[in-house]
């Protein structure tokens, strides 16, 4: 399904604007993200944990902001849940050409997912034995908890039993340094010292470990709540978010079973994530016919050309204990580079036992100390 099919308005803000505002924007639309434009042919978002780091509410959004994908109309559902899962995230915000025209949300998501009976127990997408606070423990250090974990939600116990729960909302949306007495928390005291005994809320949505994905999602839905505590037998088993739920979504990015890199991937998730499955498959094709293959290497650089399409040029190294293979190949298409290394490799396969350095048109030879500075996969 496109993403436009579920699209839904969204503002965006300039980085210069200060934090406040967009605290009040959030409050008042139930949303935990808000987009910003920082000038460049990107996408900011900032988001409540970000907001969890803040010490003033004239702070300015660019100091807290952090970079996003951008979707457009031609992409699907799955690529938005891939994202969302990926960059921690409850939104992506879609564009047509440059211009901002909504944003797919996570609830939204899970709501057309679970349109109707879907099979699967809460057990297998939930996140289990979450981590949990103690009422005499203090809202600083949930807010710290909430930082280095990063989650949103923190279940609070005492004396093991579950007694209520945190949320970064709460601690955005009451803790933050302009006062008001009706709001929690201790001004006196700076309000983080207050313990969550006090300031956690008791009346806690929970699910049995036993419920189906669509009766935790409804009870998630007819409370308004990003979250549910899954119990069983008396005891916390685990905690499931709008996040959790997206993993159904989400498509798995396979390993290879030997060191694979790829050097200088496009900054468009999904044109890199292309490249990365089709060398993938490339190289596990070969890997069965010749198993003593140690390492793959794939290097792409963009060329400058007459007109405003960039062109790739791709160059693929193996590496044998006996010879090393090399193959170079341009085209416009990222994708269609890689479908020529996927054939180059194949006639490679059909060669029982390559004797020498087999290379192909526009094959290049490469320095014996090339060694890129990235990471595998």
């Amino acid at each position: 399904m496109p993403v436009t099919e579920l699209l839904t308005e969204a503002e965006i803000f300039p980085s210069s604007e200060t934090v406040s505002r967009v605290i009040g924007y959030l409050r008042e639309s139930k949303l935990t993200d808000a987009y910003v434009d920082d000038g460049e042919a990107t996408t900011c978002v900032v988001s409540m944990r970000d907001l969890l780091n803040i010490t003033s509410l004239n702070t300015k959004l660019a100091s807290v902001m952090h970079q996003v994908p951008r979707l457009g109309p031609n992409n699907t559902v799955s690529d938005a849940a891939t994202l969302m899962h990926e960059y921690r995230t409850r939104s992506m915000p879609i564009y047509k050409k440059r211009k901002l025209v909504g944003q797919i949300t996570s609830p939204a998501i899970v709501a057309k997912l679970l349109d109707s009976d879907t099979a699967g127990k809460i057990s297998s997408v939930m996140s289990p034995k979450p981590t949990c606070l103690d009422v005499s423990d203090t809202v600083s250090k949930a807010r710290e908890t909430m930082l280095k974990k990063k989650v949103d939600q923190l279940p609070v116990t005492k004396k093991g039993a579950l007694e209520g729960i945190v949320s970064s909302d709460e601690i955005v949306f009451n803790l933050m340094p302009k006062t008001d007495r009706n709001m929690k928390g201790d001004t006196r005291a700076g309000r983080y010292d207050e313990t969550l005994g006090i300031f956690a809320l008791r009346d806690v949505l929970t699910n049995e470990i036993t419920d189906s994905l669509r009766e935790v999602y409804q009870n998630m839905s007819k409370s308004g709540s990003n979250y549910s505590v899954i119990v069983g037998t008396g005891e916390i088993q685990g905690i499931v978010t709008y996040r959790d739920f997206l993993r159904v979504l989400t498509r798995k990015v396979a390993q290879s079973s030997i060191p694979m890199y790829i050097v200088g991937l496009p900054d468009d998730p999904f044109e890199a994530e292309t490249a990365r499955k089709k060398f993938l498959g490339a190289v596990e094709l070969l890997r069965r016919s010749v198993p003593d293959i140690s390492e793959a290497r794939a290097v792409i650089k963009m060329g400058e050309t007459k007109s405003p399409k960039k062109k790739y040029e791709v160059k693929v190294f193996l590496v044998h204990p006996r010879d090393h293979y090399s193959y170079s190949v341009r085209s416009f298409e990222l994708a269609d580079a890689f479908d020529e290394v996927n054939n180059w490799v194949k006639e490679l396969v059909q060669r029982s036992r390559p004797k020498r350095k087999e290379r192909t048109h526009n094959a290049r030879s490469y320095p014996d100390d090339f060694r890129p500075e990235t990471a595998p996969g």
